[in-house]
């Protein structure tokens, strides 16, 4: 129908039909879902990592809140 544009960002939980090619607008997963994607990575699959980029995610969460609000 191409409503949203190449500008739009839309913002979602990992849905897969918004991957769609024929989709035009910017895609991104929202944070709390990549959050809660990477703790259960952390704890069924032992990677480090995983708890390392949830603790950056949180930590920039924070920092943005001191600065817009």
């Amino acid at each position: 129908m191409n409503v949203l544009d190449k500008d739009t960002i839309v913002v979602h939980d990992h849905n897969t039909i918004n991957y769609n090619d024929e989709y035009e607008f910017q895609k991104a997963e929202c944070c709390v879902h990549l959050i809660r994607n990477l703790e259960k990575i952390k704890e069924d699959l032992k990677r480090e990592w995983a708890d390392e980029l949830t603790i950056l995610l949180k930590e920039t969460n924070q920092k943005n809140e001191k600065i817009y609000k």
